[in-house]
C-alpha cells in the first residue's frame, strides 16, 4: 500500500528509551578505556595500550551494530517502520555519553578553573563527541540496514 500506517504513540515514546538505553551499552564497555585516554591526553600520562585500544573500538564497534540491530528488529516488531534515524541515534547516542563523563572529568580529575580553559576543553570534548556520534551513528545505521534488507529480502512474494 502506497499510505503509510500511523505510527502509534507508545512507539513514539518508546523510541527515547533504545536511543538512550542503546548508546549506554557500548559507552560501558567502553569506559575503562575512556578513563585512560582522557588521562594521557590532558594531563601529559604517556599511553601504552594501543593494542587495548584497539580490541577496545572492535568490541565497541561490534556491540553497536549489535544493540542496534535488536533495537531495529523490536521497532519492527512493533510495526514502527521509521527505523532510519533510531538505528542511527541508538549507537550514536554513545557520543552524547562520552561528551558527558568528559563533563564529570573536567570538573572531578582535572584541575582547570579558568573560564577559557573550561571552554576550550568542553569544545574540544564536543567536537570528539560529535565524531564519535557520527561514526558509531553510521556504523550503526549500516548494519541496521543490512539486517532489514537481509530479513526483506529472505521473503518470497509469489
Amino acid at each position: 500500500s502506497s499510505i503509510p500506517r500511523i505510527v502509534s504513540e507508545k512507539s513514539v515514546n518508546k523510541r527515547c528509551l533504545y536511543v538512550f538505553g542503546g548508546g549506554l551499552v557500548p559507552f560501558t564497555a567502553a569506559f575503562v578505556e575512556v578513563v585512560y585516554i582522557l588521562g594521557s591526553f590532558w594531563n601529559g600520562e604517556p599511553f601504552h595500550y594501543f593494542g587495548y585500544l584497539t580490541a577496545i573500538l572492535f568490541v565497541v564497534a561490534v556491540i553497536c551494530a549489535e544493540v542496534t540491530v535488536v533495537v531495529t528488529y523490536s521497532m519492527l516488531s512493533e510495526e514502527d517502520y521509521e527505523w532510519w534515524w533510531v538505528s542511527f541515534m541508538t549507537s550514536g547516542s554513545c557520543g552524547f555519553y562520552f561528551f558527558l563523563y568528559s563533563i564529570v572529568y573536567l570538573f572531578a580529575a582535572l584541575e582547570i578553573r579558568q573560564l577559557l580553559s573550561m571552554a576550550l576543553y568542553c569544545i574540544y570534548m564536543m567536537g570528539l563527541s560529535v565524531v564519535l556520534c557520527v561514526a558509531l551513528g553510521t556504523l550503526g545505521f549500516l548494519a541496521s540496514a543490512h539486517f532489514v534488507r537481509t530479513i526483506y529480502g529472505a521473503i518470497k512474494a509469489d
